[in-house]
């Protein structure tokens, strides 16, 4: 989250324009920080400050409610996708539409 929101803010120079990021995650941290969910919890509320959208798309097999509980908090709206990998690609086609449109 924090590499997309500086990609996001040094990147583009109109400030006007919105700003997403689809957070695509299978809920494993790839970090061996302490506490990764407080991290990005954290890291989701700096974004989400600073005007851009969260977007999470949780990658299971599984209906893991704490997971997607989890995510729905990294969520603007509490809104989670959650699919397979095998279902990604009409997803993502869905999505781009959805934020190009907004």
């Amino acid at each position: 989250i924090n590499a997309c929101q500086e990609s996001l803010f040094t990147s583009d120079q109109n400030i006007n324009r919105k700003k997403f990021i689809m957070l695509i995650t299978d809920g494993v941290s790839a970090t061996d920080d302490l506490n990764p969910e407080a991290d990005a919890i954290d890291a989701a509320e700096t974004a989400k400050s600073s005007g851009i959208t969260i977007i999470p798309i949780f990658i299971s097999p599984y209906n893991d409610i704490d997971a997607v509980s989890f995510m729905s908090s990294l969520s603007n709206d509490g809104e989670v996708y959650v699919t397979n990998f095998d279902s990604l690609d009409s997803l993502k086609d869905q999505l781009v539409e959805q934020v190009s449109c907004s």
